[in-house]
């Protein structure tokens, strides 16, 4: 489990965040995950064990930066404790540039949601993008990388 319900920031409304980890001969599709498990406010995604330990994981955040947050937040619920064993990776200075825009335009995403009326999806898309825009200002002036909302806000 990671995001908000591992990290202990959630909301009460916040999703269920699963990864289901499995090799690259066992991987299992997304769509059969969401077929096979129709529970609301649980979402699985699929992660290949290979993937993972190379740092090269198929996820539309900057690898680097969600990688490490898995590593420091997500918790095994069942099977061996993969996550545990995985080194996280080096952060560099271009990974957070490119977290920085990726947040600008997850803002820009809020204020379109807004102008369509979703005004609770506008609200989370954009505390969500400041707060870890400003996680990422704060790793490059600290170099702490940062795992919760509260955290953030302290610093």
């Amino acid at each position: 489990m990671y995001g908000s319900r591992a990290r202990g920031d959630n909301l009460e409304t916040s999703d269920y965040e699963i990864g289901l980890v499995c090799t690259q001969e066992s991987s299992v599709n997304i769509s059969a995950i969401r077929e096979a498990v129709r529970a609301k406010n649980v979402n699985i995604y699929p992660f290949i064990y290979e993937h993972l330990a190379t740092s090269t994981s198929d996820v539309p955040f900057v690898k680097p930066l969600f990688l490490r947050e898995l590593k420091l937040t997500a918790r095994t619920l069942y099977g061996d404790p993969i996550i545990e064993q995985i080194a996280p990776p080096p952060v560099m200075l271009l990974d957070v540039i490119k977290s920085l825009r990726f947040n600008m335009g997850y803002a820009l995403s809020a204020l379109l949601a807004e102008r369509a009326g979703a005004h609770r999806l506008a609200m989370n898309q954009f505390s969500k993008s400041n707060l870890f825009a400003t996680r990422d200002c704060l790793l490059t002036q600290h170099g702490l990388f940062y795992t919760n909302y509260e955290e953030i806000m302290r610093h």
